[in-house]
């Protein structure tokens, strides 16, 4: 398995096994081997055939990582910053 490689380099080579007739990908002990943090959000996209069509013919973009700022807990204000 090929470790510590970029979000676009993933979605490449999972581009060319589909179309070289590869059906399904399977990833395992992803937590404890090696931080997949920054390509964690495109493995577990890789299964979404029509997704990696649609980014090659986007002209394979760079992979933006989503991402949401939390600003609030039930009741609780994390908006709210301390001085220092």
């Amino acid at each position: 398995m090929p470790r510590g490689i970029s979000p676009e380099d993933y979605k490449r080579r999972a581009d060319a096994l589909y179309q070289a007739g590869v059906e399904n990908f399977y990833f395992w002990d992803c937590f404890n081997r090696i931080n997949f943090d920054p390509s964690w959000t495109t493995l577990s996209r890789l299964g979404h055939k029509e997704e990696l069509a649609a980014w090659r013919a986007a002209g394979s973009p760079p992979v933006q990582r989503p991402r949401s700022t939390l600003t609030k807990i039930g009741d609780w204000d994390l908006s709210y910053q301390t001085p220092g």
